[in-house]
Formats: structure tokens, sequence, C-alpha cells
């Protein structure tokens, strides 16, 4: 039998908290624009007023279950093993519980930040379509979204193994970062220039970034569509701290454009950039 629970505030539809369950898995979408604990394999959803709302069910051995961040929100899910993952806009992990399982496995597709849980004898996989990160317990950023050329993982505490779809693996430090092309197929290592977990308090930081990626950012942080209209804007690159929690699309836009190298016109949920 399919169960549904849907819990609207008086606030508008900006804040609407889901779960579904049918036949092949569970779901778990809001829309507060805060974390949204889930603790297994004991269900319990938390409002962004911190109150509990209710124990919704136990988790069934092999049953599989995504959790989702749209656009304009941001995710917090605690997995069966004690680690932990921010998911940001625009992301969702999908993951089983099973206790018999040699390993812990998770897909991801957008962006999170893992700590995960210490267990030498289970090591633990995160796979995109692009890259795969094994692990045995540590700290570290992982972000590929489907529509962008390039895939990151920045590693802060412990060691990883990073291999592509190609079979190629690199070994990372902590503060060590690898980025990843997706025509080329080639890896790249760096040095992580900042926190990488800044997004999870709502920062969004930009160091010498592209326009593209920084509207690709936009986009999922506030849930809005950005054009840019001009060829000469690609190539722009700009530095800036935001906060998305204290700081509406306007304000952001409005720095941006003070450089004078580009402006903007709105309408409704639409930006355009010119």
């Amino acid at each position: 039998m399919a169960l549904s629970m849907l819990i609207r505030r008086s606030a508008g539809s900006r804040h609407v908290w889901s779960w579904r369950r049918g036949r092949r898995g569970a779901t778990g979408e809001f829309g507060s624009g805060l974390p949204l604990p889930l603790h297994w394999p004991v269900f319990g959803l938390v409002s962004y007023q911190a109150y509990q709302v209710r124990i919704y069910r136990n988790l069934l051995a092999n049953e599989e279950v995504t959790v989702k961040a749209p656009a304009g929100s941001k995710s917090y899910a605690e997995l069966p093993d004690g680690s932990k993952v921010w998911l940001n806009a625009g992301s969702s992990l999908t993951y089983s519980y099973d206790v018999s399982k040699k390993e812990r496995t998770v897909d991801l597709s957008g962006e999170g930040f893992f700590e995960v849980y210490h267990d030498e004898k289970t090591p633990f996989t995160v796979s995109s379509s692009s890259l795969n990160v094994r692990v045995l317990g540590t700290k570290f950023n992982f972000r590929d979204y489907p529509e962008d050329l390039l895939a990151e993982v920045t590693l802060t505490q412990g060691k990883i193994a990073l291999r592509n779809q190609a079979g190629e693996e690199l070994i990372m430090s902590p503060d060590e970062s690898v980025t990843f092309d997706k025509e080329t197929g080639t890896m790249t290592r760096g040095r992580s220039g900042y926190q990488v977990n800044e997004w999870v308090s709502g920062n969004l930081v930009f160091d010498e970034a592209p326009l593209l990626e920084i509207v690709r950012r936009l986009e999922r942080a506030y849930s809005v569509k950005i054009n840019i209209s001009s060829p000469e804007l690609f190539g722009l690159r700009f530095y800036g701290a935001f906060n998305s929690s204290r700081q509406d699309i306007s304000e952001v836009l409005q720095s941006l454009s003070a450089t004078g190298k580009f402006r903007y016109s709105k309408e409704r949920n639409v930006i355009t950039l010119y």
C-alpha cells in the first residue's frame, strides 16, 4: 500500500514538506530552505521550527530511499551507519538499508558534504554519473550536477580514493581538491582555497568563478531562472561572498552588477543578464 503525508505551514506554499512511499521505495522532499534531519532506521521528520512532526515508520531491509533537496532549499540526512550528509539545492541522495552488506554505498546527484562514520570493515562509497569516492571514515565535499561540465571532490579530513569511469584512480589528502572534466575525462589536482562546506550555512563563495558557474549556483540557491543574453558575458569571472539565508537574489545581483560588467532585468521568477 502506498502511503503519503503532506504538511503545509501557513506561511504560504513556499514552506511545504512531503513524504511519499511507493512500491520501489521512499522519497523525502522539503521546500523550507532549512535542513531536514532524517534519522534511520526509524524515520523522524523535524520541521524548520525544530519540533518533531511524526515518527513515520521503520525502514525495511533492502528498501531504496531517496532524499531530495529541491532548488531553493537544503537537506540533511543521518544514515543508518551514523554517517551524516548535507545536500545542497537541486541534489538527491539514494541508498538502501541492509546490515548484511559488506559495503556502504550511496548514489549522489548534485552536491553533498559527507561526514562518514569510521568503520574499517565496511568501506563507504559515493557514486555519481562521473566519479566514485571510496572511504573508511572521513569528511569531504562531492559536487557533480548532471548539467555541469565539471565535477569536483574536496577532502577536508582523512584520506579517500577517487576513481573516474575510465578506471583512473587518485589518492587524496586533506585540503586537496580534484576537478574532473566530463568532456575530456581528465582529473586535475589542486588545493582548496576556501571552506568547501560554506554552502551548508547558506554561504555562496565565488573565487574568480566564471559567470556561468555563478548563474547555476544562484539558480539552485534561490530557485530562479537566469538567462545570459549576451555571449560576451560568458568570459567574465567574479569574486564575492554572499549568504542566501540573509540576502535575497536582488542584493546579490546588485553587488555583482555594480562592477559595471553587466546589467540585469527581472520579471517574476526569470532574470536576464545583458
